[in-house]
């Protein structure tokens, strides 16, 4: 349910009220990649910082932990590596 409100709210432009929908629901599914997948994301595209840009990549890390088949995760942790210019 968070998962869906997060989206609904991220359609609204109310970015931190969705990012916390999305930090609520990985707490409540540990296995599900995609609520990482769906914060880190939402954390990316709004990082001009480098605070941000880290949090994300913390974030597509517990995604990949938790399903490493993830894609979506996978990539998205390197574009946040690349930000971060820590690609090897």
């Amino acid at each position: 349910a968070y998962l869906i409100l997060g989206g609904v709210l991220l359609d609204h432009k109310q970015h931190d009220e969705a990012i916390a929908c999305y930090q609520r629901a990985i707490e409540l599914s540990p296995n599900d990649a995609a609520a990482c997948y769906q914060a880190g994301t939402t954390l990316l595209e709004r990082a001009a910082d480098p605070p941000a840009v880290d949090e994300a990549a913390a974030i597509f890390e517990k995604g990949v932990a938790r399903d490493p088949k993830h894609v979506d995760c996978r990539w998205r942790l390197g574009q946040a590596r690349y930000r971060q210019n820590r690609l090897n």
